[in-house]
C-alpha cells in the first residue's frame, strides 16, 4: 500500500471505503491492529476522523478490536475523541467492556 500511496494515491478516497461497512482505511488497518500501516496512512495524511456507516471513527474501531497501541497511534496523531451514532466514545465502551489496555492508554492522556 505504501508505494500506491507513495505514488499519489488518496486514502480518504470516497471510492476507497469499505462497500459494506463504510469503513476506510484508516479504520480497518486500526482494527485489524496493523500498526505499521495505520502509521504509514498516517503520514500520507489519512483521514483520522472519518465515521463509518455506523458513526465510529478509527479510534471505535481500535477501542472495539482491544488494540491499544492502534489507539495509541490514533491518539498520538490528534484523533478527536468523539461520540459515535449511540452517544459512546471509544473509552466508554472500552470500560463497559473491560477493556483494561485500551483504557490504560486513554488514561495516560489524563496524566
Amino acid at each position: 500500500m505504501a508505494s500506491f500511496l507513495n505514488a499519489g494515491s488518496d486514502p480518504n478516497e470516497e471510492n476507497e471505503l469499505h462497500p459494506k461497512f463504510g469503513t476506510s482505511p484508516v479504520m480497518e488497518a486500526a482494527f485489524h491492529n496493523h500498526d505499521e500501516m495505520l502509521r504509514v496512512l498516517i503520514e500520507h495524511n489519512g483521514n483520522l476522523d472519518t465515521c463509518s456507516g455506523i458513526g465510529w471513527t478509527a479510534l471505535h474501531y481500535a477501542s472495539q478490536a482491544n488494540n491499544p497501541k492502534c489507539v495509541a497511534i490514533l491518539l498520538a496523531a490528534g484523533a478527536t475523541i468523539s461520540k459515535n451514532h449511540k452517544g459512546k466514545t471509544a473509552l466508554m465502551r472500552a470500560v463497559e467492556q473491560g477493556k483494561e489496555d485500551v483504557v490504560a492508554v486513554f488514561n495516560c492522556l489524563k496524566e
